[in-house]
């Protein structure tokens, strides 16, 4: 699943997980899925160890219901477990051995137990603050910060682990709901003071932010009136004696609330107080409220277009309270920001609150930087390398095939050759062979022409014909002779003449004397050849 710049956002209520996957595009938030997971039975936020089972469970069901295994994820904590805060610290922070000085101060508990006495009784606590601004003291810095104690935040690690998500940011659900709200505000009301009414089992809390300024005073709601809350929102009408005296009840804690950040705090009057409320439902609370609090407006918390979306998403969760989201988009917020900022892309942090109790924070953005170094190495080099193979491709490849065909048709030749070198050498051989026969016969032939005449010219002599000499050499024949006639003699010549004994024959006649009938003759020629056969 292709979730480049996605993070998983959780929060836990008194019944169920809620959570969302939220990634910040085009400067907007966008919400891709919202979750409502109902819990098998309530949990107290403020105790989950005491459950820590059912939880595991539960949000490993979760998990695999919503193909969630491997996702990052951001971590809301309960305002009972750790608070957003604004704290003035006697150090001026735009001076470099100031903040040094500061930074030996701030690993000491003792240091905070100035701005809270309750930090004494945390026996490992985990700190984490954000310059926010110069103090109107000379010397002094404006700081946001939050604390928690470590055995609630490893519980918090392990379970999360166990689930098969990887816990990156952990922070204080006001500061969440703080970071989303104040984006959503006109200019006019950031610059004056405006409320945030939170409505949360155990941990109900009005919450009062202006110009450098967060304060908090918790609502004094009885257990009673808590469960009164939640089934508040099952019945159809809210009016009668009995619903309008718990909301006497619960709007009378909020005007204490009010009225003691106004005079403890020194705030001014404020014109809106924005609800939130962990409750999948709220119409009903807002309508009894209303009737029974009168010091400033309660509005519902606000949301920007950009998350119109959510409505559809949140009905399909049967959820008609989107306030219930409103932790899960400024968690979202926060880690998608810090995210586009690590990629080199422009975000604006005004009034951007960025604490994190996550204790291994600074080893899991070197771990992951490292990564996402070694990951751009291996992209290069699959690049160079799809260049490369491209490169021969386009250029290489033809010669090869090029090359190829040529030494294929080389081979082919070769081979051509090579057969016919063969056949060449055999027929060389061959006539060599003849050759050295021709010259034994050539050699065995001397002599044999003597030997065929002398066998055959008796068989040739005619009547009338006498030889007085015959002489046969290599090269000439020579016959002499006598003949009863010129015309007997003509005929042993034409004899001879056809047997091929001789070539070249020539015949000189003469008689002996002009009384005499003997003819003296005389047959001269080259001996025929002969050729020898073994037989």
């Amino acid at each position: 699943m292709d979730r480049p710049h996605q993070i998983f956002v959780l929060k836990l209520t008194v019944d169920a997980w809620v959570g969302g996957i939220t990634s910040y595009e085009d400067e907007n938030l966008t919400i891709h899925k919202l979750i409502w997971h109902p819990l098998p039975k309530k949990i107290d936020p403020n105790k989950p160890s005491l459950d820590i089972e059912i939880l595991q469970a539960s949000l490993a069901e979760l998990v695999e219901k919503y193909d969630l295994v491997g996702y990052d994820v951001a971590f809301s904590l309960a305002s009972s477990i750790a608070e957003l805060k604004m704290l003035t610290v006697p150090f001026d922070l735009s001076n470099k051995a100031d903040q040094k000085e500061f930074l030996a101060n701030s690993k000491d508990k003792v240091f905070w137990q100035e701005f809270d006495a309750e930090i004494i009784d945390l026996k490992f606590p985990i700190f984490s603050y954000e310059y926010a601004a110069p103090s109107e003291d000379e010397g002094s810095s404006l700081i946001y910060a939050t604390w928690a104690d470590q055995r609630a935040i490893n519980i918090c690690i392990e379970f999360l682990l166990a689930a098969q998500l990887y816990p990156i940011l952990i922070c204080p659900e006001t500061q969440s709901i703080y970071n989303y709200l104040y984006r959503q505000l006109d200019r006019l009301e950031k610059e004056t003071f405006f409320g945030v009414l939170h409505i949360a089992s155990k941990r109900s809390q009005l919450m009062i932010i202006g110009p450098e300024r967060i304060v908090h005073a918790k609502l004094n709601i009885t257990e009673l009136d808590e469960v009164l809350l939640e089934d508040l929102e099952k019945i159809d009408e809210v009016d009668g004696p009995f619903w309008e005296e718990v909301g006497a009840r619960i709007g009378n804690a909020l005007k204490q609330a009010f009225l003691y950040l106004k005079e403890e705090e020194g705030i001014p009057p404020i014109r809106n107080i924005y609800v939130v409320s962990e409750l999948s439902s709220i119409k009903n609370t807002m309508l009894l409220l209303g009737r029974n609090f009168n010091l400033s407006n309660l509005k519902s918390y606000p949301f920007s277009k950009s998350v119109s979306q959510m409505i559809s998403m949140a009905d399909s969760n049967r959820v008609d309270n989107q306030s219930v989201f409103s932790g899960i988009l400024g968690l979202g917020l926060q880690e998608v920001v810090k995210k586009r900022i690590f990629l080199g892309k422009s975000s604006d942090r005004e009034s951007f609150v960025d604490l994190n109790l996550q204790p291994c924070i600074k080893r899991i953005t070197s771990n992951r930087k490292i990564v996402k170094i070694i990951q751009n190495i291996y992209l290069i080099a699959f690049i160079i390398l799809a260049i490369g193979l491209i490169w021969s491709i386009i250029y290489l490849l033809p010669t090869y095939i090029i090359n190829q065909t040529q030494l294929q048709q080389y081979r082919l030749e070769n081979k051509a050759l090579l057969t016919q070198e063969k056949a060449l050498n055999e027929t060389q051989a061959e006539s060599k062979r003849y050759s050295e026969q021709i010259a034994l016969l050539l050699k065995a032939s001397q002599g044999a022409s003597k030997s065929r005449l002398m066998t055959l010219l008796p068989k040739i002599v005619p009547s009338g014909v006498e030889l007085d000499s015959f002489t046969v050499t290599p090269d000439s024949i020579s016959i002499t002779g006598r003949a009863t006639s010129t015309a007997t003699a003509q005929n042993f010549y034409n004899a001879l003449s056809d047997s091929e004994l001789a070539t070249n024959l020539g015949m000189v006649v003469d008689r002996e004397n002009s009384l005499s009938l003997v003819t003296r003759f005389k047959i001269a020629g080259k001996p025929s050849k002969v050729e020898l056969v073994e037989p």
